[in-house]
């Protein structure tokens, strides 16, 4: 029952919900999320309508409201901000030429929503006033400088069938499983921390799989991922009525790097809090940041385990001290299995160019680069038994690793420095393994945010330089 009652608002309202969140979002992915929330919301609260009109005037209402909220999000305000005035140039999801919606989506936000309202919606200017949260009299000048700036009256309506079947897959999903409790917006939190830029895009994977426990719905939204590094991001929601303000931040008892059940090795990493953009709402978001040592097998198509539990709080200061006494605030915990398939923007090379380093001579045998990682193999018997020779840090660790120059230059001639954040890397070297075995350096480094692949020229390791193009 509840499958053919989700098809039936599928193809009901779909249309709707998707042109309306294209004209205020500007983007058809952020619409098609919006869409997925609002059918949710609308077969999962529950309420009873008189009449089809009231039902479409509900909907039309909560896709705004989802739409201002998506716009107050962190990671819409730094990507796309629609100023007042600005001309939004982004290509409208109708393929005809001159469509009435392809020209209402070139003008400034305000008049494009009052546009929509009143021709394709059929409403009224006091109707759209209300919906709006405006005076009449000025969706009336919206509405007339709108039709002004187009230069023509709307004459027609072009039909669309939109693609439903991924929408209505996901909203089947969500329901039927009983994944998802009520319909929450949770925007990318990877993409908010970051950026829209083209290392997102060239190494992101949406995920948006949630699942309630309790009231408490954890989501994992999006990820970055190549073999070597994984940013993923989590929204946490409690139960309507919850306040998730703790100055000092949350934890999680039982937590970890993901893991990949087919494959031997793990990795590790840590957690991070974002910032919240209201500390008085039921969300919170977390950036989990994993490191890997996939020197054999990708975890392109692996299957993804990630477990995060029991939330807490530490009690803080109690007068004159801080005490680190642990307040649980939930105690579930949430258990994600999923495919992990990001893009593969990845420039592979197999270089076997001469190089010295630790003294010695040796040779580059491998070089990756993603917008997420480097990865450098350096090989030569030269490099036998290295650590009865380098120098050694305050703990007496070999720093066989910690001294090759790595920059990567981008087509326009400005240097990227790769020499930080280089956990996974490692050598063979003696001592600590069999000296018997191959020399090698493997060398990972990691850029502060998404490298644009397709924008670098070459590499330069150790001072030799190796063209990427």
């Amino acid at each position: 029952m509840e499958e053919q009652r989700a098809r039936e608002l599928v193809d009901r309202y779909a249309d709707a919900i998707i042109r309306l969140g294209y004209t205020w979002l500007g983007d058809l992915d952020d619409a098609k999320d919006i869409c997925q929330e609002v059918l949710l919301k609308l077969l999962t609260d529950g309420r009873a309508f008189p009449d089809r009109g009231q039902e479409r005037a509900w909907v039309v209402r909560l896709t705004i409201n989802q739409c201002k909220n998506w716009k107050k999000s962190a990671w819409f305000r730094r990507r796309a901000p629609l100023e007042e005035g600005l001309h939004l140039s982004v290509e409208a999801p109708e393929p005809e030429d001159g469509s009435l919606l392809e020209q209402v989506n070139r003008l400034p936000a305000k008049y494009r929503q009052v546009l929509y309202l009143r021709y394709y919606e059929d409403y009224e200017v006091h109707e759209i006033a209300a919906l709006l949260g405006q005076s009449p009299a000025l969706v009336s000048t919206h509405l007339a400088r709108a039709l002004a700036a187009r230069q023509e009256q709307p004459a027609q309506r072009p039909r669309r069938r939109w693609s439903r079947t991924a929408v209505a897959a996901a909203v089947l999903a969500a329901v039927l499983v009983g994944s998802v409790g009520a319909a929450v917006v949770v925007p990318p939190v990877v993409r908010s921390y970051f950026g829209d830029s083209a290392g997102y895009r060239q190494s992101a994977m949406k995920l948006g799989e949630s699942i309630t426990k309790n009231g408490w719905t954890m989501t994992l939204t999006d990820c970055m991922a190549d073999d070597y590094t994984i940013y993923l991001g989590v929204t946490l929601t409690a139960p309507e009525g919850t306040t998730l303000d703790w100055a000092n931040g949350y934890h999680f008892d039982e937590w970890g790097s993901p893991t990949f059940p087919e494959l031997e090795y793990g990795g590790g990493g840590t957690y991070t809090q974002l910032e919240d953009d209201d500390p008085t709402d039921n969300q919170i978001r977390f950036l989990l940041t994993s490191y890997y040592a996939s020197y054999k097998e990708s975890l392109n198509g692996q299957i993804m385990e990630v477990t995060l539990g029991k939330l807490f709080h530490y009690a803080g200061w109690n007068g004159n001290k801080y005490s680190y006494e642990e307040i649980y605030d939930c105690d579930e915990t949430w258990t994600f299995r999923t495919t992990l398939n990001y893009p593969d923007h990845i420039i592979r090379l197999e270089p076997n160019v001469s190089v010295h380093t630790l003294d010695v001579d040796a040779a580059i045998t491998e070089v990756v680069v993603s917008p997420l990682s480097v990865y450098v193999h350096i090989e030569g018997e030269a490099l036998k038994g290295h650590h009865s020779w380098i120098p050694k840090d305050e703990a007496g660790n070999p720093t066989c690793i910690d001294v090759q120059e790595i920059t990567l230059h981008t087509k326009d001639g400005n240097p990227i420095p790769m020499n930080s954040r280089m956990h996974c890397s490692g050598c063979h070297g003696g001592e600590w393994s069999d000296p018997e075995e191959i020399g090698d350096l493997i060398l990972i480094r990691r850029p502060d945010t998404p490298l644009d692949v397709e924008n670098l020229a070459s590499i330069s390791v150790c001072g030799v330089e190796i063209p990427l193009t």
